[in-house]
């Protein structure tokens, strides 16, 4: 929706519609007129929409559920008009996940029933009476809408995003991942994770992917929506490479994010990956007869761009590398062994 100057006030002017859009315009103007529930993939696959410069979002649904349902209909809809930009930012959650053990990222969940916080609060009762009709849903709760039980995701303590029924995660429109090496400070946005990984986490996150591939089809979910998600999986996995020697390999943790997620599908991003560990880069190896020696770990924060590797490329100890190594680390001896 972009604005035009009219005799010095503004309208809104809605973006034309393709030639052969599935669209058609109420016979009588101003009049309301029923449609079927496909009703908003009609209009974002018909809407001609070429957007000046860098887009961020389309943010035109008149509903709390704005965000997630944008998100839903990017995934779902090949024909969305910043598709690309939404999947990127998809896929850049999901990583974030994926590899929050690996990389000690600071993300945690939190729980909301609606059904239970509707009674409670007049904002979550709002959102409960509008809840999203679960028609791309990829999962079924009995009894209750999946749309009803909700996992916020926080960043530094703040939202960054929810988990969905439809998409599995939708990051917020503006969440500040600060620290996150594939999110955009200058355009506030997600993006693609894998020129910031190394081989050891693309294979570590191809089996990730692969394993939430697999969890898919256990949880009555429409078989269109699965089928749609898991083609987007399977690109994800591609773009990591061929399929790695690397075997799956998950947090010992059960709760890891602060609760158990376990709302059908989402099981399968309840527990991120653990890193296999590796041969230091950085021990100091001790002279012929003092083989019991303490290590000795030389770290540097400069070693990165003497060596000319990035910080994810360099081991540090065990599992950890200079990416994912925290100083607080050290002075707990959290890294003593």
């Amino acid at each position: 929706m972009t604005g035009t100057q009219v005799n010095k006030g503004y309208v809104l002017v809605l973006p034309k519609l393709k030639r052969d859009s599935d669209v058609r315009a109420s016979d009588t103007p101003g009049k309301w007129d029923a449609q079927q529930k496909k009703a908003f993939q009609d209009v974002a696959s018909s809407l001609d929409y070429k957007a000046p410069g860098a887009v961020k979002s389309v943010s035109s649904v008149p509903t709390m559920w704005a965000r997630p349902l944008s998100m839903e209909m990017a995934l779902h809809n090949p024909y969305y008009p910043i598709r690309a930009e939404m999947v990127q930012q998809w896929q850049g959650m999901l990583a974030a996940l994926a590899l929050a053990e690996v990389r000690r990222f600071p993300i945690t969940a939190q729980f909301l029933d609606l059904g239970l916080e509707k009674d409670k609060n007049p904002f979550a009762r709002s959102l409960y009476e509008l809840l999203p009709d679960p028609v791309k849903a990829l999962y079924a709760l009995d009894g209750k809408n999946p749309w009803q039980d909700v996992y916020i995701f926080l960043w530094n303590e703040k939202p960054v995003g929810l988990s969905t029924p439809s998409t599995i995660v939708a990051p917020s429109e503006e969440g500040k991942w600060d620290g996150l090496p594939w999110w955009n400070k200058v355009t506030g946005q997600l993006e693609s994770p894998q020129r910031h990984l190394n081989v050891s986490e693309k294979a570590l996150l191809w089996r990730w992917l692969e394993n939430l591939q697999g969890i898919l089809h256990n949880y009555r979910g429409e078989a269109e929506a699965i089928d749609s998600i898991s083609g987007l999986l399977d690109e994800f996995q591609k773009s990591l490479g061929s399929g790695p020697d690397q075997r799956l390999n998950l947090s010992n943790n059960p709760q890891f994010f602060g609760v158990a997620i376990n709302r059908g599908v989402l099981e399968g991003i309840n527990r991120p990956v653990k890193a296999e560990a590796q041969s230091s880069w950085v021990r100091l190896v001790p002279s012929q007869g003092k083989a019991q020696a303490k290590p000795l770990l030389i770290i540097d924060q400069d070693i990165s761009p003497a060596w000319g590797k990035p910080p994810q490329d360099i081991w540090i100890h065990e599992e950890q590398t200079l990416a994912s190594l925290q100083i607080q680390d050290l002075r707990n001896g959290m890294l003593d062994g």
